[in-house]
């Protein structure tokens, strides 16, 4: 009885769920929605994944098995040699800390010395559609990524990051680098172990990706690999945002794979706040500095941001390419039918050859300021060997296809190439229907780097069967031939500029600057480079940037110093000092954190006023121990709309008191000469006090190092008495 019962219940549901099943559409079965996700955690207290689930953001707890408690390493998730732990859609969010990846780290044990170049994460498992994602994230990638966990290469892996057929794939908030100063194959003195292990504490790549799509990159710090930060080809609708490429060896992006399958790209390609720089560079450990700049004929390469042989639509904006050793950004090779290429509000600067170059039209470079001071590297401390002004140094460099069309509009260009714009017949068939048209711009000239004796040149072509330039309503100083070619541009006159000069070269107009209020009006973006809405006079300003009004203010020196922790681990101020000439940051001998207050007068902001641009700048006046940055971190900058504990003079409650807006800017450890400068991010505007006081503190990443010897460094405060020294903040602004 009991068993004819149980079968009548299985009748039963079955019977139900047929009815269920004929009811429900079949492509609805399985979903991606209806399948259930998981959260993973791994934090450096966590434990292998026979200790504990994973999924739990919790420690492990000393003992036991299969414990809701995180994993301690990312290999724990995706094991080398192994099958992932995690699943397509799943999350997997790492706490801050260190993580070694590669030979000898936790999780690694299939790997072995010998091989230790494949002793790799597996590739990421791809979401079930663009809507469930795969994700790998740091843990503060939904509150601004201040701070991102470490995964840095060891015993030189390949790459740390794999997308070898990923799709469907967020990664955020990571810092992706290795702990050694060596570039992989450099013909100096900083070459790699490569033949016989220990290889040391270095990786080829950062991330690598072939055959991936509809993956989104957000808040990455790539820095520091023996060779170079992104190797990825073959790629289809890639969202890049909030992304730097720092000091890697070879490359940067690097988008010629090394197989037989071709390396084309397709569909939507958008870079947003792409930061490349000091690619070809090999970086100090644990310093972060360049060392060993070498390019093509030393035996290195050099580009910032290049392509194998592609198509796609890219998208570039809000994005900075400086000082790699050869090209800035190199899209030669994006020629097959229907790619374009679209660059706006994107500054380059120092890079050894071309500062932008393509292959086809439709190009469009709008609202960008290009520096080719294509010498840059000539004669600099961290130099080994580049090649100056490579192939010519031409600012920018456009190539165009038959009936290719390119549009160069309201950009700042100077140059000590050859040339400022060239343009190619890239195909070798043109047929006199091509159009390179320049509108609005700002052309400055220099001494030709190569060539001393004479001026850099307007334009140049020699490929195509007419005349491809349309040169008009821009403003020309200081070219070759005094070139004038339009009937409305300006020529021969100073432009107006902050600085001119191709080494401090500053695209903001001056208040009486000739390029003011007479651009053509029809072709004028409506904002400018900083998003700035065009016009703000009678007219659209020739130019990147539109003429704003700012103030330049100096720290308040009764107001400004440094405090003392009371001890090592009680985050409370304990001693204050206003009066000296220099602030600290950093750590004393007794591991007690320096953290310093700035105070400036932002009433002189008029009160309907729209900030653009807010600018600190600080200089150094020495240091103690070893470097800060190289202890701490990088320096974060907290803003407080008034005062701290509102009293306008330094307090030692200073050093815990609340911030309206914390590390509303991050110092790097990349000064010029002994000046650092940051711009703050648009979140902290709304906090600049246009009645009052704005105060700001400064601390480090890392409150201490544990090592018990000071370290930090010394800026000089509002006190100093020394010429150009004193803390600056400039407020750049436009009133609607």
């Amino acid at each position: 009885m009991k068993r004819s019962l149980t079968l009548s219940k299985i009748l039963l549901l079955l019977a139900l769920a047929c009815v269920a099943i004929a009811g429900t559409p079949i492509n609805s079965l399985n979903s991606p929605a209806q399948l259930v996700a998981k959260t993973y955690y791994v934090r450096a207290d966590g434990a292998d994944a026979q200790k504990c689930t994973g999924l739990a953001d919790a420690a492990y707890p000393g003992s036991g098995a299969n414990q809701p408690c995180a994993w301690d390493h990312p290999f724990r998730a995706l094991p080398p040699f192994g099958t992932p732990r995690i699943a397509g859609g799943d999350t997997l969010i790492i706490r801050n800390g260190a993580y070694r990846m590669g030979y000898g780290a936790p999780g690694a044990g299939d790997c072995d010395a010998g091989g230790s170049f494949d002793c790799l994460m597996p590739p990421l498992p791809s979401g079930p559609d663009a809507a469930h994602p795969t994700r790998i994230l740091g843990s503060n990638w939904n509150t601004g990524c201040s701070s991102a966990p470490q995964l840095w290469g060891a015993e030189r892996p390949w790459y740390i990051l794999n997308l070898t057929d990923s799709n469907n794939i967020e990664l955020g908030c990571l810092e992706i680098t290795d702990h050694s100063s060596c570039v992989e194959n450099h013909s100096g003195a900083l070459a790699c172990e490569r033949d016989n292990p220990p290889y040391g504490n270095w990786a080829s790549y950062g991330l690598y990706a072939e055959d991936s799509s509809n993956i989104h990159l957000f808040d990455l710090n790539i820095h520091g690999l023996a060779a170079g930060g992104v190797h990825a080809g073959r790629i289809n609708n890639w969202t890049v945002e909030r992304v730097r490429v720092n000091g890697n060896g070879f490359v940067g992006w690097d988008g010629d794979l090394w197989d037989d399958n071709g390396d084309s790209n397709s569909g939507a390609l958008t870079f947003r706040k792409l930061t490349v720089e000091w690619n070809g560079c090999g970086e100090t450990y644990p310093g972060q500095k360049p060392t060993g700049c070498w390019a093509q004929s030393a035996g290195g390469y050099g580009d910032g941001f290049a392509t194998g042989t592609s198509g796609g639509n890219w998208l570039f904006e809000d994005s900075s390419f400086r000082f790699n050793t050869s090209d800035g950004l190199d899209l030669l090779y994006i020629s097959e039918a229907d790619s374009s290429v679209t660059i706006r509000r994107t500054y380059f600067e120092g890079n050894a050859g071309n500062q932008v170059k393509n292959y086809r039209g439709p190009f469009t470079l709008e609202n960008s300021v290009v520096i080719g001071n294509c010498g840059f590297f000539d004669s600099q401390p961290f130099t080994f060997n580049v090649d100056n002004c490579r192939a010519l140094g031409a600012a920018v460099a456009v190539g165009l296809t038959r009936g290719g069309q390119a549009t160069v509009l309201n950009n700042t260009i100077t140059s000590e190439g050859d040339c400022l714009v060239v343009a190619e017949c890239s195909s070798g068939n043109c047929n006199g229907t091509e159009n390179v048209m320049l509108r609005n711009n700002i052309f400055q000239g220099a001494a030709d780097f190569l060539q001393p004796f004479e001026q850099t040149c307007l334009v140049y072509e020699e490929t195509f069967p007419s005349d491809p330039f349309d040169v008009d309503y821009s403003l020309i100083n200081n070219v070759k031939d005094d070139a004038c070619p339009g009937a409305h541009d300006l020529c021969g006159l100073a432009p107006g500029l902050t600085s001119a000069s191709i080494d401090s070269f500053n695209a903001d107009l001056v208040a009486a600057s000739p390029a003011l209020d007479v651009a053509l009006a029809s072709a004028c973006p409506a904002t400018d480079l900083r998003s700035v809405p065009r016009p703000q006079g009678t007219g659209c300003d020739l130019g990147a940037l539109e003429y704003a009004p700012r103030v330049t203010l100096r720290s308040v020196a009764a107001e400004d110093g440094w405090i003392l922790e009371s001890s090592e681990t009680s985050a409370t101020g304990g001693t204050a000092n206003s009066s000296a000439t220099t602030f600290n940051v950093g750590d004393d001998a007794s591991d007690k954190q320096y953290r310093a207050v700035l105070s400036f007068d932002t009433a002189s902001v008029p009160n309907n006023a729209v900030i653009v641009r807010v600018t600190l700048k600080i200089r150094k006046q020495g240091q103690v121990g070893t470097n800060a940055f190289s202890a701490h971190g990088n320096l974060f900058v907290d803003i407080r709309k008034g005062a701290f504990l509102n009293d306008a003079t330094l307090q030692i409650g200073d050093f815990q008191a609340s911030a309206h807006r914390n590390a509303v800017a991050v110092i790097a450890n990349n000064p010029l000469g002994s000046w650092y400068s940051v711009n703050f991010s648009s979140a902290g505007f709304a906090f600049v006090n246009k009645t009052g006081l704005t105060q700001l503190r400064m601390r480090f990443q890392r409150d201490d190092n544990d090592d018990s010897g000071a370290d930090y460094l010394k800026f000089y405060s509002g006190n100093s008495s020394a010429a150009n020294t004193t803390p600056t903040l400039v407020i750049e602004y436009y009133v609607p």
